[in-house]
């Protein structure tokens, strides 16, 4: 019996893949050209055409046949690893990585294609949200080189991707490997080691990945973990605190931090654990930092559209960055429109603003598409008062001024790129984060979001690694202990 999903699938690939009626349609010419050259009767040339045409036709349905069916049978092929399940709210028990929203053809062993589609598989979302690519292959041939294509990206700008034989060691395709086409489309062309090969856009950092961070600093003195909230698909937020909590909050400073709001900006996760286990070191340096400071850190907004994976929206394809939904008069009245993702770090922000301490800096970490060398940036905000800001304004981005050299300092002033002079007020014109803690704490906070790149951000090792985001994590860290010991 023809699999009727199958048929669906695959029509809706032939829709979908231009050059696959074009190669039709130069066949049936090849076909005709053929026929009516070889052909010396008009009768013969019909049977022939008809034939070839027959013949033509049962190809095309085997096709639809296979696109429609295999990848169903092919996934069966693959069990995920179990994740240790665990009674704290705050871990997911469920074991789910971060594959892409899109469609895989296999035309042979040696001959895979790949068609980006847009978060939760809807075309009609913008088309540069269609950027986070993460595939398994199956049955790749170990003696020769395999060619995998991917179609249908949202953004022109050149990267390396990454791949893995057990989803816990990445590699870097070597630049010899990667081709740009035209149309937003990548060719890769490379022997592999194993059969069984993950293929992806970046380095991936799931559920799974948090999971079995969260296991291993759980136990630790100065951690506490708890679910602030829940998501659409009713996943936990999870906030974790770290602090010295033998030491009164009283004197102590407290510091917003939250990441993954975009489920497929991947880098700001390996930035947290740099930034976290250098808080935990249990050195002199971070004693002192956990004796004065709080740090409260949201690691996955976005748990849904992580678990789906979506590269710039939730599940419902809200982009949680601009729904900061808030009264003017009232800014700790968020609207009830606001998705549930914003609403649970909005309660929890304004229940510790109601409890204290008080909040010094908020670190809303993204990633940016890029040039490849474009390093690491923070979007500023307003300017000085020499070019028409208020004294407030000009305070805020000062203080947005200091920490960035401070990071700097840390990383390397050659790997950050530098403040812009003017911050300008674009970011009051839409729902950010920022926009609202502007409104609610105006300058007292220092509020700013940081982006990480994907590419060679003139790094020292070539292409970025999640070692170099660490790095970039114990920098930030520093520079928040640096920036908050500056205070007043």
């Amino acid at each position: 019996m023809l699999c009727l999903a199958g048929l669906q699938g695959g029509f809706a690939f032939w829709d979908m893949i231009p050059f696959m009626k074009g190669i039709l349609t130069t066949a049936i010419l090849c076909a005709f050209k053929k026929v009516y050259w070889e052909g010396s009767h008009m009768a013969h040339f019909e049977n022939k055409l008809i034939k070839k045409f027959q013949q033509l036709l049962l190809i095309l349905l085997l096709f639809i046949y296979i696109y429609g069916c295999a990848p169903a049978l092919e996934e069966k092929q693959f069990q995920p690893p179990e994740t240790v399940l665990s009674d704290n709210p705050c871990l997911y028990s469920e074991s789910v990585g971060a594959r892409s929203q899109g469609y895989l053809y296999k035309q042979d062993n040696t001959q895979w294609y790949y068609y980006i589609n847009g978060d939760n598989n809807n075309e009609s979302l913008p088309a540069n949200w269609r950027n986070w690519w993460y595939v398994y292959l199956n049955g790749v041939p170990v003696d020769r080189e395999i060619s995998f294509t991917v179609y249908n990206g949202g953004w022109p700008l050149y990267y390396m991707p990454v791949y893995s034989y057990d989803e816990v060691n990445w590699y870097r395709l070597d630049e010899s490997e990667v081709s740009e086409l035209e149309g937003y489309t990548w060719h890769i062309l490379k022997k592999f080691e194993k059969p069984a090969v993950w293929l992806a856009r970046f380095y991936p950092y799931s559920t799974n990945d948090l999971n079995k961070y969260l296991t291993k600093i759980k136990s630790n003195v100065n951690v506490r973990l708890s679910a602030i909230g829940k998501t659409r698909q009713n996943h936990p937020i999870c906030m974790i605190t770290i602090t010295d909590f033998t030491n009164p909050d009283v004197n102590k400073k407290r510091v917003w931090i939250h990441a993954r709001t975009h489920p497929g900006e991947t880098p700001p996760s390996f930035l947290l654990e740099g930034l976290i286990d250098y808080l935990l070191a249990n050195t002199t340096d971070s004693k002192t930092a956990l004796s004065k400071l709080i740090f409260t850190i949201v690691p996955m907004q976005n748990v849904d559209g992580v678990m789906a994976g979506n590269y710039r929206s939730n599940t419902d394809g809200d982009n949680l960055e601009v729904m900061w939904y808030y009264d003017p008069y009232n800014p700790s009245q968020i609207d009830a429109g606001s998705p549930l993702e914003v609403v649970a770090l909005h309660e929890t922000i304004q229940r510790l603003i109601s409890s204290g301490p008080q909040f010094t800096i908020a670190l809303n970490l993204h990633s940016a598409n890029t040039s490849a060398n474009r390093h690491a940036f923070f979007i500023t905000h307003f300017g000085p008062t020499t070019r028409g800001y208020s004294d407030m304004e000009s305070s805020l981005w000062r203080k947005q001024v200091k920490f960035m050299n401070n990071v700097a300092y840390y990383y390397g002033a050659q790997f950050i790129e530098p403040p812009a002079r003017d911050g300008g007020r674009d970011f009051l014109n839409r729902e950010y984060p920022e926009k609202w803690w502007w409104a609610s704490q105006k300058d007292s906070v220092m509020a700013i979001t940081m982006e990480t790149t994907y590419g060679r951000a003139g790094n020292r090792h070539n292409w970025i690694t999640p070692q170099d985001l660490y790095e970039l994590g114990i920098a930030t860290a520093k520079a928040i202990v640096d920036y908050n010991n500056s205070l007043k």
